[in-house]
């Protein structure tokens, strides 16, 4: 009896593990359809056609994980432990059993994941500080062009720090200035051209030096960005440019001294200024929207750059939706905690201002492995199963020999003490002839 009941646990285990397995193939066909419908809405084309489409492969998703079960015991919808007997041994004190847990994947386990990134008030010191408030725009503020702010584009200090939140326009293709100070000779910008958000800063002081880098970016999208120039006098220093609190770019060979010009903000107003070290002498307004701008005398590093990065995201960045779960500053918690359908619901693009084809992309893949990891998990339970399952056959198909010979050994006892009874039956009734023999042989006499 014990062994049967134990059978039964490991067939409805296997079972269990079984038709969750069954339904891999499925999620991976609908994970690379929402690859594929995120790639086409990139084009712009027929996008609420393409949104229903990633819904619709969400929904069925969801119910292919919702209805996998094998008597009861569904391995991929939630985080359940499933605990059963699997094996037992026999010892001096009676019976000891061994148990087995299954913990479901977890593929449809919700965390609060939404709105708005919190407010963060900037660090002390700020020598420019301009917020249009609310998602607004600077360049609808007048506030493009500044007078000199000393210590941010005036003064020989060998640190600077620029940071701002910006919301891209149609057009990521066109040169188009989100921050410039300087002229040909000496500057600092931050700019667009050719998909690329570009960083750059130049001095003729000292020993001419020059660096530019660059980082893709989208139409119609959210981020921040912090160009932050720690020079040296024997341009040995670097430039670092930050996007979404995240380094994105680091040139070497930074000098002294890149200041000049008037402050242009969302435009040029210095006259001729570099962009990827062409000098550009046309306005090339921004053609997106500025919310904050802010400047510091200093390179700064750390926990006080982290919370300026922390402040231009603050009620800017959505920490919902695709950039809730790509590549954000606060989002890695996020994309490890999330379950798979958590990610490809961040997929869909419905009521996403900011939805961001590259970094849907990043989510499409952690998405993708998610399943494989939970998958892999499943082969190997299927593994520790059949192990236990082919040992307690051994241990049934040895007792089933030793109940046999125990059978065998009772019937060969049985049948030699029952030919012994029938020797002693026929010698009693041989004795009782020769008895009854005798006596007829005496009455003969008498006659």
């Amino acid at each position: 009896m014990v062994i049967r009941g134990i059978k039964e646990n490991l067939t409805n285990a296997l079972g269990a593990v079984g038709a969750a397995q069954a339904a891999q193939s499925e999620l991976d066909t609908i994970v690379a359809n929402i690859q594929s419908a995120v790639v086409l809405f990139d084009t712009g084309i027929a996008r609420e056609e393409i949104a229903n489409v990633i819904q619709g492969q969400i929904d069925a998703a969801r119910d292919v994980i919702r209805n996998t079960s094998f008597n009861g015991i569904n391995l991929l919808e939630k985080r359940n432990i499933e605990t059963l007997v699997s094996s037992y041994q026999r010892d001096p004190s009676g019976l000891k059993f061994s148990t087995t847990s299954l913990i479901g994947l977890g593929l449809d386990e919700d965390i609060e994941v939404g709105g708005l990134a919190p407010a963060v008030p900037p660090p002390a010191g700020a020598l420019l500080q301009l917020d249009a408030g609310g998602g607004g725009d600077l360049q609808d503020t007048n506030a493009t062009n500044t007078p000199n702010v000393n210590g941010v584009n005036t003064g020989n200090s060998l640190g600077r720090t620029i940071a701002l939140s910006f919301e891209t326009g149609a057009d990521e293709n066109t040169t188009q200035i989100l921050y410039a100070h300087g002229t040909g000779a000496r500057g600092i910008s931050i700019a667009i051209q050719n998909g690329e958000l570009i960083f750059g800063g130049w001095s003729n002081a000292g020993t001419n030096w020059r660096v530019f880098g660059t980082t893709p970016i989208q139409a119609n999208a959210r981020y921040t960005t912090t160009l932050v120039y720690d020079g040296t006098v024997g341009n040995t220093g670097t430039l670092t440019g930050y996007v979404n609190g995240n380094e994105a770019v680091v040139i070497n060979g930074a000098g002294r001294e890149p200041n000049g010009g008037n402050v242009g903000i969302g435009v040029n107003e210095g006259g001729s200024i570099r962009v990827a070290n062409a000098i550009t002498a046309g306005p090339n307004p921004f053609q997106g929207s500025i919310e904050r701008v802010l400047g510091y005398g200093s390179a700064l590093s750390g926990a006080t750059l982290d919370e300026l990065n922390a402040h231009l995201q603050g009620e800017y960045l959505s920490t919902g939706g695709v950039q809730g779960f790509g590549s954000n500053g606060f989002s890695t918690d996020n994309i490890e905690n999330a379950s798979f359908v958590d990610l490809i619901e961040a997929l869909d693009p419905t009521g996403q201002s900011d939805y961001n084809t590259r970094v849907a992309l990043e989510v499409v893949d952690a998405a993708r492995q998610r399943l494989n990891f939970g998958f892999s998990q499943l082969g190997a339970y299927e593994d520790t199963l059949r192990t236990q399952q082919d040992f307690l056959g051994d241990v049934a198909d040895s007792m089933d020999l030793g109940i046999a010979a125990l059978i065998e050994a009772d019937l060969d006892e049985e049948s030699t003490r029952l030919a012994a009874q029938l020797v002693q039956a026929d010698l009693a009734a041989r004795g009782l002839g020769l008895t009854n023999a005798r006596s007829n042989l005496v009455l003969e006499l008498f006659r």
